[in-house]
């Protein structure tokens, strides 16, 4: 009896693995006249759980330039000066791409002279 009952198990979880596979190949490949037949049967299956977008990595992607600027005011003989604008963002983003692959690029960033 305990064998049959295995048996069972073991057909079962095969035919549920096979399914499983079968689904996952035919929601990843190409369409194909198969697949438009029975997209929605497909679709769903696997978008319930199995559906991946990328707002995962990227929940709001940015789809603007911006820019950091900023001056500085101060006094100097009881006058009131200010600086030319500094462009934040074109440092970071020009340093940045120098060293694309360096963790200490914030240390490079502060002692260099650009």
């Amino acid at each position: 009896m305990k064998k049959s009952g295995e048996k069972v198990l073991f057909s079962i979880l095969t035919l549920t693995l096979i399914f499983h596979t079968s689904m996952t190949i035919s929601y990843n490949f190409p369409l194909t006249p198969l697949k438009y037949k029975y997209e929605n049967f497909i679709s769903s299956y696997m978008n319930p759980l199995f559906q991946q977008t990328w707002t995962l990595f990227a929940p709001n992607p940015s789809n603007t330039n911006n820019n950091l600027q900023f001056r500085i005011e101060y006094k100097k003989a009881n006058k009131n000066l200010e600086t030319d604008w500094i462009s934040l963002s074109d440092k970071f983003i020009s340093q940045t791409k120098k060293k694309l692959f360096s963790s200490l690029w914030p240390l490079y960033w502060h002692t260099s002279p650009a």
